[in-house]
């Protein structure tokens, strides 16, 4: 498995969630997941560890069950999207999109910094995309004139206009459906509701001998009122 980063602007993404409904639907789910399983990761894994005292061999279970909380495969999602790409912030004439992430990679890490998603397929890339405060005009210009430079030898950005979205399987009659801000505001807060319903089913599978009914709620309250802040550059107010 290569070790890479992957950078978008969010409004690369919101394009294509405004293209198609579908789209939409799944890019919202995936990237609500991500705040959703971060945070339920460093309330239940890590402070479970440190303020409950907790094994890791009760844990992991509990690690993985979040890893696959229903509807928010980000790594899924990602792999379906191409790219144009652009020299210099152009895109190359007759050139055919490339995909954005290969079949054997996954999606261990991410961040959303100056207007960009940011993702890591390895630990290794997740230890650089932490560690990286270059300017996003600094790492433009190094990928036009410098590509091998270890500050993005292991780095695709894109911004622009330039991505696509490979469907599903869907009925050849199918068409895409165009939306409007409005409309993906609306898509994102069904996103939430649908999350928001399987945490609630995570919540109610936990052995209360493990974490007692107080601690899961302060963890609920916390989390339910910023459970779509990890998609808002795609829905809410412009940034």
């Amino acid at each position: 498995m290569s070790s890479r980063r992957v950078y978008i602007h969010a409004h690369s993404l919101k394009q294509i969630c405004l293209s198609d409904r579908r789209a939409g639907e799944e890019i919202l789910s995936a990237m609500i997941g991500v705040g959703v399983k971060k945070r339920l990761f460093n309330r239940l894994v890590q402070d479970g560890q440190i303020l409950l005292g907790l094994p890791e061999d009760i844990l992991a279970p509990v690690q993985q069950r979040i890893g696959s909380l229903d509807g928010t495969s980000l790594s899924n999602t990602l792999k379906r999207l191409h790219y144009f790409p652009a020299t210099n912030g152009k895109t190359l004439n007759a050139v055919s999109a490339v995909a954005l992430f290969n079949a054997d990679e996954e999606v261990v890490a991410s961040c959303f910094d100056d207007n960009y998603y940011t993702f890591a397929t390895d630990r290794a890339a997740a230890d650089r995309m932490y560690a990286d405060h270059v300017p996003i005009k600094d790492l433009r210009r190094l990928l036009a004139e410098a590509p091998d430079d270890p500050r993005v030898f292991d780095l695709t950005l894109v911004r622009g206009n330039r991505l696509v979205m490979m469907p599903n399987a869907v009925p050849a009659s199918a068409k895409s459906e165009r939306l409007t801000p409005g409309d993906l505001q609306y898509l994102a807060h069904s996103a939430q509701r649908a999350v928001t319903s399987c945490v609630e089913v995570l919540f109610n599978e936990l052995d209360r001998a493990i974490f007692p009914d107080d601690y899961l709620g302060l963890i609920r309250d916390n989390l339910l009122e910023s459970i779509g802040e990890s998609a808002r550059p795609l829905w809410g107010s412009a940034h």
